[in-house]
């Protein structure tokens, strides 16, 4: 009996250790604020920008997002996807993800927020997590928006945070 236990017990814990997926990305829905982005990198290889996108996550996980959160890597699939969860300077945590599609005139990428609780209502918080780091890892072209519970005039001012007031 005992041996039988043990080999479940490794069956389960092996199938845990499964990675996930994109698609198991949380959905949008009602009761939670989250928001899309689309934006391209022009003549720009999608495994450039995949590496540059992550570099900004590493990046901003040790100090450097300008919304004076931090981004923590939940996983990755080289080259098609980053999934992490950005914690906001007030505590709140996001599931972003950034999905690369190679084009001929460069790499497509679809960035999606999802705020993790339904009580926070995150205002700007969904767009600037995917806009501080895509705009940060470089020169976006063809924004385009996604079902956003909201999105700023000004984000080049308005997702940063200045580090004295937050």
């Amino acid at each position: 009996m005992l041996a039988k236990l043990s080999v479940l017990s490794t069956l389960l814990l092996a199938s845990s250790s499964v990675y996930a997926a994109a698609t198991d990305f949380p959905s949008f829905d009602i009761f939670h604020s989250h928001c899309g982005l689309n934006v391209k990198y022009q003549n720009v290889l999608c495994v450039d920008a995949f590496q540059k996108i992550y570099n900004t996550v590493l990046q901003f996980n040790a100090g450097g997002d300008p919304a004076q959160g931090a981004y923590l890597l939940k996983e990755k699939q080289p080259i098609s996807y980053i999934w992490t969860t950005h914690k906001s300077s007030e505590g709140w945590y996001s599931d972003v993800i950034f999905e690369t599609n190679q084009l001929a005139d460069g790499c497509y990428i679809t960035g999606r927020s999802r705020t993790q609780s339904s009580l926070h209502s995150a205002g700007n918080d969904n767009f600037c997590d995917i806009w501080n780091v895509l705009n940060s890892a470089g020169t976006i072209s063809n924004q385009g928006l996604n079902s956003c519970s909201n999105s700023p005039t000004d984000p080049e001012n308005q997702c940063k945070k200045n580090k004295f007031l937050a």
